[in-house]
């Protein structure tokens, strides 16, 4: 693979799998993880209805995660996923933004294990305490 990924001008449709994975997870369990992650997160996209977050990975590393509610999106031999990514400038409102921004420095991936484990966390805790988030649209 050659050149950068860098978020567009405009928000679009992208293909999950070349140069990320997304993670898709309802808000109620990732607004958790997100605080637990603190400044450790990258940069998190949140849709335009405020009910989902996406956390952008290695292509490949979430693959076969298990978590309830978590949904790895990327690109298989069974299904392709794209994944709407919003203007680089978008960074509040109502519509598709970035609820925590790519950096200056353009570091726009999560650790993977960082974030399983915090997603995991979250989710294990909200079960026992018979609060799990909704799914979402799927």
């Amino acid at each position: 693979m050659t050149g950068r990924w860098v978020p567009p001008e405009e928000s679009t449709a992208q293909r999950a799998g070349r140069w990320w994975d997304a993670v898709r997870v309802p808000a109620s369990l990732g607004g958790p993880a997100l605080d637990q992650l603190g400044e450790k997160s990258g940069p998190v996209i949140i849709d335009g209805s405020g009910s989902l977050l996406y956390w952008l990975v290695e292509p490949g590393s979430a693959t076969g995660w298990h978590i309830p509610q978590v949904q790895v999106l990327g690109d298989t031999d069974r299904e392709v996923a794209f994944v709407g990514v919003p203007s680089r400038y978008a960074t509040r409102g109502r519509d598709l933004h970035w609820h925590r921004p790519v950096p200056p420095d353009g570091k726009y991936l999560t650790d993977t294990r960082l974030l399983h484990d915090a997603l995991a966390e979250t989710a294990a805790e909200l079960t026992a305490a018979g609060t799990e988030g909704t799914e979402g649209d799927r």
